[in-house]
């Protein structure tokens, strides 16, 4: 299994799509920071931006992305026959991948945030900035189960990459509009909506950072870390499971 994954991690010097949304995850955070300073704002709302845009809206695309290009590397490259003859466990080769894009989450969040803190020692609020490093670390790990249903959903359809990719797009932007509407208080009551992976996640910062006057800190419930960390612990392992079987099935047909 280590060398499954140390093999993958190799596969990565060949994705120029990583070097450039690693480049993007380190500009960001610094447009960001021309906005909120302009305004007079300190380094806590400077982080809350990066959250809101790049957490709930960036980071989710690119991650789904990265996801549909680990999986499809073998039979894009014709390479997935060869691997069987080692043998390599369908299955364990699956979770190499997953875990190659846990760690790709967890450095876009590391990455992020000392953009993010660097612009804000640069403006003259970088007190504090250490609090922050936990959260963004945690942040990168449920943004990695909040892609899985983009894992699924690949696997699932068997569909073309670009239809995958387009999939990624579109779920990032509705999972990000709904996390607005969620804010506003319009889809509090739907059963199902509390406890989607994006929603989670927002209820997890919340419970951490409050937003004073806005809507959201009255009407949405704050989640604690380890009841977050169960709900998307529960819902990732079953989606990874039959994902996992599903990819097995899908390369044995060809």
């Amino acid at each position: 299994m280590l060398r499954l994954i140390q093999c993958e991690f190799l596969k990565l010097k060949r994705l120029k799509f990583v070097q450039a949304t690693l480049a993007l995850a380190v500009l960001f955070p610094f447009v960001l920071t021309a906005y909120v300073f302009s305004d007079g704002n300190g380094f806590e709302m400077l982080y809350r931006f990066v959250f809101l845009y790049s957490d709930l809206l960036f980071k989710p695309c690119i991650l789904g992305i990265l996801g549909v290009m680990l999986l499809s590397a073998e039979q894009d490259s014709d390479t997935f026959k060869n691997i069987l003859t080692i043998p390599v466990s369908k299955r364990k080769l699956f979770y190499a991948k997953l875990f190659l894009l846990l760690c790709l989450s967890v450095a876009y969040s590391a990455i992020e945030l000392l953009a993010t803190a660097l612009g804000g020692t640069v403006l003259g609020d970088g007190q504090g900035i250490s609090i922050y490093l936990r959260c963004s670390l945690v942040t990168g790990i449920m943004s990695f189960f909040d892609v899985l249903p983009l894992v699924l959903l690949f696997c699932l359809l068997r569909r073309t990459k670009v239809f995958a990719m387009l999939s990624s797009l579109f779920y990032a932007i509705a999972g990000f509009l709904l996390v607005n509407s969620y804010a506003s208080g319009m889809s509090v009551s739907i059963g199902i909506v509390p406890f989607l992976p994006r929603i989670v996640i927002f209820r997890w910062f919340l419970h951490l950072f409050s937003l004073e006057q806005n809507s959201a800190s009255l009407l949405v419930p704050g989640l604690p870390v380890g009841e977050a960390f169960l709900i998307l612990f529960c819902m990732g392992a079953v989606m990874a499971a039959v994902a996992s079987a599903l990819y097995g099935r899908k390369e044995a047909t060809r």
